[in-house]
């Protein structure tokens, strides 16, 4: 059984709980709701006066919550966990009251987890659509936002092999932080700010060589006036994650000669960014430091030795320098999205000079001068002291 489920069934004991319990005000059966977890929001494939916006809400079964579980689509008896319906409306108002005057159950958004734009609707204005997420008192403000390339009706249709409910699977990909951990909130945040660009996790499906679904990462989408302007790879966005300063979960590996690889598993990184104008020159330092260990060592070299740890450090820091040199020219220089927070630096730090060229910083920010300055500490070798399978002759130091 999935943690949701889990979590989900606690839930509906306590509402069950409810009726035992004097002033529980506003009631509400739990046959009577039905349970959104996740919504997807497209631009109709013909867009009419009556159909500007097709809506897909997936919601779970309170009947089919029950029971132990396997895995799988199925709910208690073999009856599958979700459902999801699909409607188009002039709005996602108006889409939701059609939805709501088919179904005998009050539409109830307190579990909603996840919420997908397809690209068709985040290239054209996602403002016009968002409102009713910031709007609309029951979303939940903590449900994880994702732009997928292609149908968002699509992807919440993904069926899963592991993961009962999709919606899950896309929130458990979010926190690992090999992704852009964004929520409703954040999103909002950073559209609301004129001068700041915006970014949210780009995702999609695929089919797996035995034919089977599933949900993968696909790296950022980037906006800009509220309109999605283009996206970054996994890699470039790595280099993203760096700026910043959201990344827990990170494996590098670098070939430092002829004769094998080392792979280095991330311990803990902080970066600060450091804004200064000097002589009318915008200039912004991105300090990243890093302490990382030995993760797999496949060459000839003695890790345990302090010259070859330094030289080590020094190839980990032109690695971490070149990743996001390579995410500022994408993103500042061709994309010209301020979605690093580089305007709200400046802004905190030189508040007079920011006044000036706070209107016209869509301009101002692609002539930023960046430096990238990067300090990796190698802490620990592993447990391992020496090159495995290598004689001890032969160990070059």
């Amino acid at each position: 059984m999935t943690n949701f489920l889990r979590k989900y069934q606690l839930q509906l004991f306590i509402l069950m709980l409810c009726p035992l319990l004097n002033g529980c005000w506003d009631q509400r059966e739990v046959n009577d709701l039905l349970y959104v977890v996740a919504v997807g929001v497209d631009k109709p494939e013909e867009v009419t006066e009556t159909e500007q916006v097709e809506v897909t809400i997936q919601f779970v079964i309170p009947s089919n919550v029950s029971g132990d579980q396997s895995g799988g689509m199925g709910g208690g008896g073999g009856q599958k966990a979700v459902e999801q319906r699909t409607l188009t409306g002039e709005t996602i108002v108006d889409a939701m009251s059609k939805l709501q005057q088919e179904t005998s159950r009050q539409i109830f958004w307190g579990h909603s987890e996840v919420i997908v734009f397809g690209d068709s609707i985040a290239k054209k204005n996602l403002h016009e659509h968002i409102d009713f997420f910031a709007r609309y008192p029951e979303p939940r403000l903590q449900s994880r936002v994702f732009i997928v390339n292609g149908k968002a009706r699509e992807l919440l249709d993904v069926q899963l092999l592991l993961e009962s409910i999709p919606s899950e699977k896309l929130k458990d990909l979010s926190s690992l932080q090999v992704m852009q951990d964004v929520t409703l909130k954040d999103f909002l945040q950073m559209l609301s700010e004129n001068h700041r660009g915006a970014s949210a996790p780009l995702v999609k499906k695929e089919i797996t060589e035995t034919g089977d679904e599933k949900l993968a990462l696909n790296g950022t989408a980037i906006f800009k006036n509220n309109k999605m302007v283009g996206s970054i790879n996994p890699e470039i966005t790595r280099g993203l994650l760096w700026v910043l300063d959201e990344i827990d979960l990170a494996t590098v590996t670098i070939q430092p000669n002829e004769e094998g690889k080392i792979s280095f598993n991330l311990i803990r990184s902080r970066t600060t960014l450091q804004p200064a104008i000097e002589n009318g020159k915008w200039k912004m330092t991105v300090n990243i430091q890093t302490d990382d260990d030995v993760a797999e060592n496949g060459t000839n070299l003695n890790v345990m030795n302090p010259n070859t740890v330094k030289k080590l450090e020094n190839l980990l820091e032109k690695d971490l320098k070149k990743r996001v040199y390579l995410t500022l020219e994408k993103v500042q220089k061709e994309m010209k999205a301020d979605v690093f927070g580089f305007g709200d630096a400046f802004h905190k730090k030189y508040p007079k000079e920011w006044s000036k060229v706070k209107q016209r910083w869509e301009e101002k920010f692609p002539e930023v001068e960046v430096k990238v300055e990067s300090q990796v500490k190698v802490k620990r070798p592993g447990s391992s002291t020496s090159p495995q399978g290598i004689p001890e002759e032969k160990v070059k130091e």
